[in-house]
């Protein structure tokens, strides 16, 4: 229970739901590149990801 306090902060609350119920892991990966100007936050309408960090 103490680590899904923890992320309570970092992640949506639906996923602390789940992670109650059965293990998993959240993470973010980086996709931000202000050379491309990717540089929105997520929720924004010009939210936009690098698809080069994928691998």
């Amino acid at each position: 229970m103490a680590s899904t306090a923890m992320c309570s902060s970092l992640i949506n609350d639906d996923t602390i739901y789940f992670l109650q119920k059965a293990p998993g892991a959240f993470f973010r990966l980086g996709v931000r590149n202000e050379q491309k100007g990717i540089v929105h936050p997520r929720h924004s309408r010009l939210f936009d990801i690098d698809e080069d960090a994928l691998p």
